[in-house]
Order: C-alpha cells, then sequence, then structure tokens
C-alpha cells in the first residue's frame, strides 16, 4: 500500500514537471517567434495594444493545441493534460475536441483583430468578416459543448461565467475609472476586447480550482 502511495505521488510530481516545462518551452517559444516577426517588420507597424493582444491570442492558440494533442493522441495526451488516464480522455474526447476547435478558433479571431490596418497587415473588412464568422462558430460549438457535459462542467462553466462577469467589472471599469480621472491611459476598443479574453482564461482557471478540477491527477 505504501509502495503504491508512493509510486502514485510520484507519478504526479512526473507530470508536473512535464507539463511546466512543455508550457514553459511553448510559451518561450512563441513569444520569440512574435518578437522576431515584430522586429523584422513582417506584422506590420503594431501598437502596444496589438502586441499584448497578440500574445493573448497565441496563448488560446496554444492551449487549443494542446487539448487538440490529447484529442488526437490520447496515450500522449495523458502524460501532459490534467486527466486520471487515458481511458479518462477518451471518455471526453467530444467535449475536448470542442474546447480545443474553439479554443483555436478564439485566437485566431484575436489575431486577426491584432493584425487588422491601419498598424497590421490585414484589411479591416477581412478581420471584421473574421470575427463575426468566428463569433458564429463560437456560438454553434458552445450550443454542441453544453449538450455534451455533466453536471459538473455544467456548474464549472456557470461558475466561470459568474467570475469573469465579476472580474470584468473590477478590470475593465477600474482601469476605466482611472483613465476618466486621468489616472491611466484610455483603453482602446482593441483593449477592451484583449481584456474579456485575458479574463475568460483567468475565471476559468478559478471555476476549476474552486471545484477541484487542478489537482493533479
Amino acid at each position: 500500500m505504501v509502495e503504491q502511495t508512493k509510486l502514485q505521488r510520484n507519478k504526479k510530481v512526473r507530470k508536473i514537471v512535464l507539463q511546466l516545462v512543455l508550457g514553459g518551452l511553448v510559451g518561450y517559444f512563441s513569444a520569440v517567434g512574435v518578437v522576431w516577426l515584430i522586429d523584422i517588420g513582417v506584422l506590420g507597424a503594431l501598437n502596444t495594444s496589438q502586441e499584448v493582444a497578440l500574445f493573448i491570442a497565441l496563448l488560446y492558440v496554444a492551449l487549443g493545441m494542446l487539448l487538440g494533442l490529447g484529442v488526437l493522441h490520447p496515450r500522449t495526451g495523458a502524460r501532459v493534460l490534467n486527466v486520471e488516464d487515458e481511458g479518462d480522455l477518451r471518455e471526453q474526447r467530444r467535449i475536448m475536441a470542442l474546447s480545443a476547435v474553439s479554443m483555436v478558433v478564439m485566437g485566431v479571431l484575436l489575431v486577426m483583430l491584432a493584425l487588422a490596418a491601419p498598424n497590421g497587415p490585414v484589411s479591416q473588412p477581412v478581420a471584421l468578416a473574421a470575427t463575426v464568422l468566428g463569433a458564429i462558430v463560437l456560438v454553434w460549438f458552445s450550443i454542441r459543448a453544453l449538450a455534451d457535459m455533466d453536471e459538473l462542467m455544467r456548474a464549472v462553466t456557470r461558475d466561470c461565467g459568474e467570475i469573469a462577469y465579476y472580474l470584468l467589472m473590477l478590470i475593465g471599469g477600474g482601469w476605466a475609472v482611472l483613465a476618466y480621472l486621468g489616472y491611466a491611459a484610455n483603453i482602446t476598443m482593441l483593449d477592451f476586447v484583449t481584456v474579456n479574453f485575458a479574463v475568460l482564461l483567468v475565471a476559468s482557471y478559478i471555476a476549476n480550482g474552486r471545484r477541484g478540477l487542478l489537482k493533479t491527477r
């Protein structure tokens, strides 16, 4: 019994280390790649708001691809994702596939906005069309995902929405007040979109943590 407990603990430690290393590598190379593209001028003369939006967008894409790895190759996914085992991944395959694609779509949507003219290389009509199409896809995927969620996941989704609302009021509202009073720079419309995307990630993390879903399994 003691030996089995030790093996389980060692397995969890290895998974945590692997997750940290993989996450660090993905984040590092993504950031380096974006900075390099900005420096050589391929992405145009982006302002700070666009650069921040681009980094948040790439985070969404990276997370979506990581989830997609679990869907396409459950054995590998079980080693890097916070699931019990390969069988657990197979049971959640449909909902994870929808989540993975949704995250990638959200990332691409924000990329298009971040690279929009006049500073970026993407024309404004193309950015608008991508945003509308992305929004339609996300609504459809959300409806499909809700139908496949169990009671726990529905509760997490509700918690996430509530937490995101209050965080947005705190961060967005606080920024707006400070800007109005002259203590901070004015928030741009792209900043507002980026804050929404970032808040959703934070709210998701908090909601999953409250339900005990972040414990390494």
